[in-house]
């Protein structure tokens, strides 16, 4: 792994990575949260990373299934291979 050097603004998204990535894998796997030294990081981004990650997991969590033919579909907009309708 990478070491990242802590004064930089590229570990502070480092952290909201590690963070949302944490809150996501601990609700969609129903375990709690592991602790982590979020020092650079101020509470209301905290909050913020924390409704994405549940946001993200709700969305992972309802899937749609769609009963779409993707052939008929792709043959049903008419395009030729420009990607450009003819008409």
């Amino acid at each position: 792994m990478v070491t990242i050097p802590l004064d930089w603004a590229l570990y502070q998204t480092y952290l909201a990575g590690e963070l949302v990535h944490e809150i996501f894998m601990s609700t969609i796997l129903h375990r709690p949260v592991k602790d982590m030294d979020l020092g650079l990081l101020d509470i209301d981004t905290c909050i913020a990373l924390e409704q994405l990650a549940n946001v993200m997991a709700t969305a992972y969590s309802n899937t749609v299934h769609l009963e779409t033919d993707m052939v008929t579909y792709n043959d049903a907009l008419d395009k030729d291979e420009s990607g450009q309708s003819e008409t």
